[in-house]
């Protein structure tokens, strides 16, 4: 792609590392890393690191299930475990999740700097790249929450989800209008190709799988989002 980028400067809270392009090792972030992120028993130990090579500053996801997401210009891309993105902005923003707790790192270089035209083009080898949002009415982020609460409070949990008919009552609706308003979202995400979201024979619990899937990796429902359930406490 040409010569080096310039120097790295990575920000998280109070702490701030510059990061030069011919360090071969980069910048590691995590519990207890370089970059010491939290001692948050959820979080990796190497969440994921900043390095230089082929021109350009990239960040790779070096964990087994958490998602980095890189948010930039206007665009976001979702980088899975063994994944990896350019950084192709002046200004970007690195975010992920462990547990209940967010995290989030300004990654910053001179303006002043050519970025290689090879990086506009997303590489589906490494990331997805998609739009920043997905709109969701108030009632689709609550239906999506309600669905992804074990998740979001317990990331590792991803297989135990509540029935229907449970969410329903939480949420003082009639199980026709929770299917509804499910079978609707699924459909609009399936028009948008996201994968998994048609049932085709497909078991029902396989589909919301995908969805959760697809809004929590996606960051389109974070832990701060558990709020909105504040008034529809679990039943007992």
């Amino acid at each position: 792609m040409g010569g080096e980028p310039p120097a790295l400067t990575v920000q998280f809270v109070e702490s701030t590392v510059t990061v030069d392009p011919d360090d071969p090792v980069g910048l590691v972030f995590g519990r207890g890393a370089r970059l010491d992120i939290d001692s948050n028993p959820f979080l990796h130990r190497r969440v994921g690191r900043f390095v230089a090579h082929d021109g350009a500053w990239w960040v790779e996801n070096l964990g087994s299930w958490t998602t980095i997401r890189v948010l930039a210009d206007g665009a976001s891309a979702i980088v899975v475990g063994g994944g990896r993105a350019a950084l192709a902005s002046a200004e970007s923003l690195i975010c992920f999740g462990a547990g209940t707790c967010n995290y989030e790192l300004h990654a910053s270089m001179p303006s002043t700097f050519e970025f290689p035209t090879a990086l506009l083009v997303p590489d589906d080898a490494t990331a997805t790249f998609e739009p920043v949002s997905v709109p969701l009415s108030e009632e689709q982020r609550l239906l999506v929450v309600a669905l992804a609460e074990r998740r979001l409070r317990q990331p590792e949990d991803r297989y135990r989800l509540p029935s229907n008919r449970d969410l329903a009552r939480r949420l003082g609706w009639s199980d026709a209008k929770f299917n509804r308003k499910l079978d609707h979202l699924c459909q609009r995400l399936a028009r948008l190709g996201v994968s998994g979201m048609r049932a085709n024979g497909r078991r029902a619990n396989d589909r919301r799988l995908h969805l959760v899937d697809h809004m929590v990796d996606g960051g389109y429902v974070i832990a701060a989002d558990l709020i909105l359930l504040e008034q529809y406490p679990s039943p007992r």
